[in-house]
């Protein structure tokens, strides 16, 4: 019989689980797990801070549709990995995030010990599906599958376990991961949607309906070539949330993009008599704007919570979006004598969208703002990646950066969080070696995680980041002087000096002075044998 620490035990199943690549930073309390890294197969990346972990194995988990994974010791490792959680739980990211604690017998125990922290598991609750602490040796590795499981399992989501210190140095005996069968229940495939009532009569809706509309999110991204098939079967105009961007192509033409928050676009999707919405909460936007329609609400989803939320649909289906996309395709009848109608009706309102620009975005370096996007979209191949922070750059890019493939447009919706874009590339591009990955994040947002340049430069990554240096929060800097004219505070910034700052880390410098420099830069950048930084200089102005 084969022995094993606990901590061998939580690589054993980890590599069982087929984990390849893991986010992390040693510290005293997961020293047993480091120990049998170094006879593991798995890549570790050494982060710079444990916030840089979580969004790394998002950007991982993000563009794959697997697990991310980070490994963080208690007390403040945990904390710090709490946003970068927060992000995932609200996109429906699948993490697992394991941490270590102190000894069972210090426990909540109030005794001063390093790193204690009471409660873990009910604070970790508030931004993951579930956090569990390990009860003894021999529970780490059904511990790890479940809660691998309950990561992808309906909405994915993070899920933490916490393994005692004192488990981690015990001996068990190795567990007999071959016998699948005994964790059978943990490796159950999706099922293919049920044919059933439910489903018949949406295709019968669809074909009664006028004006069908098909609504894309963040939920959908991997039903991309079905839906395109059941639009274009439907003759249907496609929107897409910012999570959804990517998942068909913005050049399709029956694509209206992400531009749900222009006036021509909400009175489009307020006329349609049929609503269908595939793998979206229909939420609120970054503009306090809720989706409304007149039409019947048909809603898919893997989260039957989501169906009492916001819009309430007539018609509701658990169901995977990519199945239900699939059967429907087959049932509805074709319109191909609505087709170049339909496509004429979706140039139209789009040409209506573009006139109000001006109206949504009242930014006065917008068209500084509009060139960057059509540069970078010029200098990123079809399928490139570009990971983006919450900052003006990035609202513009929702309906103005075309995206060609799913998941290559990343964004963070659901939280907001400043700082995701460098850690979460980082992740990307660990996850797609061969494809092209960009960061494009403002001053303010990049300093967040800024730390993680030397994560970047010690993986040798050839990632360009782009930080638009508007001098301060731009987006907040508007809004204060909306409510105040002339009178700021906390908006504006005294930064690095950024070519200092690329010298530093010895990675290339471009700074961008006119029209052009940023798409020759790129086209540079992304043939380097690692990263470069890119600054674009914006007036420090509203």
């Amino acid at each position: 019989m084969i022995m094993l620490t606990g901590g061998q035990a939580v690589i054993k199943a980890l590599e069982f689980l087929n984990v390849n690549t893991i986010f992390g930073i040693p510290g005293v309390h997961n020293l047993a797990i480091y120990s049998a890294l170094l006879d593991s197969p798995i890549k570790h990346v050494t982060v710079r801070h444990e916030q840089g972990a979580g969004f790394m194995a998002d950007g991982y988990a993000r563009t794959t549709g697997r697990v991310g994974v980070a490994l963080v010791i208690s007390g403040p490792g945990l904390t710090n990995i709490l946003t970068p959680m927060g992000e995932a739980y609200h996109e429906a990211v699948p993490l697992l995030v394991i941490s270590t604690n102190n000894s069972r017998r210090y426990l909540n125990g109030r005794t001063g010990i390093l790193h204690e922290l009471a409660q873990s598991n009910t604070m970790i609750r508030s931004v993951a599906k579930e956090s569990r602490r390990v009860p003894y040796p021999e529970a780490i590795v059904p511990y790890l599958i479940e809660a691998h499981h309950l990561a992808l399992e309906g909405r994915p989501g993070p899920v933490h376990v916490e393994i005692p210190l004192d488990l981690l140095d015990s001996e068990i005996a190795g567990p007999d991961l071959d016998v699948k069968g005994q964790i059978a229940t943990v490796f159950q495939s999706p099922q293919p949607a049920r044919v059933t009532q439910d489903v018949q009569q949406v295709a019968e809706i669809l074909d009664a309906a006028q004006h069908p509309l098909i609504i894309i999110g963040g939920g959908a991204w991997q039903a991309g070539d079905n839906l395109t098939q059941l639009a274009d079967t439907l003759a249907a105009p496609i929107l897409l949330t910012p999570a959804g961007k990517g998942s068909i192509d913005d050049d399709h033409p029956l694509c209206l993009g992400v531009r749900h928050h222009f006036p021509a676009i909400r009175a489009f999707v307020e006329n349609a008599d049929v609503v269908l919405a595939f793998g979206t909460e229909l939420a609120e936007d970054l503009y306090g704007n809720f989706f409304s329609t007149k039409g019947l609400v048909i809603r898919v989803d893997r989260d039957a919570s989501v169906f009492e939320r916001n819009i309430k649909g007539h018609i509701c289906l658990m169901e995977d979006a990519d199945a239900v996309a699939e059967l429907l395709k087959k049932r509805v009848r074709v319109r191909s004598d609505r087709r170049e109608w339909a496509h004429q009706s979706v140039r139209k309102v789009k040409d209506q969208a573009s006139q109000e620009l001006s109206q949504i975005f009242t930014y006065s370096d917008l068209s500084i703002l509009l060139n960057m996007l059509k540069e970078i979209r010029r200098s990123l191949p079809k399928d490139g990646i570009l990971v983006t922070d919450s900052t003006r750059p990035a609202y513009v890019a929702f309906s103005e950066f075309p995206s060609h493939t799913p998941r290559s447009f990343l964004f963070p919706c659901g939280y907001g969080t400043l700082g995701m874009a460098l850690p979460s590339a980082i992740g990307t591009k660990m996850a797609h070696p061969e494809r092209a990955v960009c960061v494009l994040a403002g001053d303010g947002g990049f300093q967040f995680t800024m730390a993680e340049l030397g994560t970047l430069c010690q993986e040798k990554l050839n990632i360009p980041i782009i930080v638009f240096n508007d001098h301060g929060f731009g987006e907040i800097r508007m809004f204060e002087e909306t409510r105040h004219p002339g009178r700021r505070i906390g908006v504006d910034l005294e930064n690095p000096e950024f070519e200092s700052l690329a010298a530093a880390y010895g990675m290339p410098f471009y700074r961008i002075l006119k029209n052009g420099d940023l798409q020759n830069a790129l086209s540079v950048a992304l043939t380097l044998q690692g990263p470069s930084l890119i600054e674009i200089d914006s007036p420090r102005s509203i």
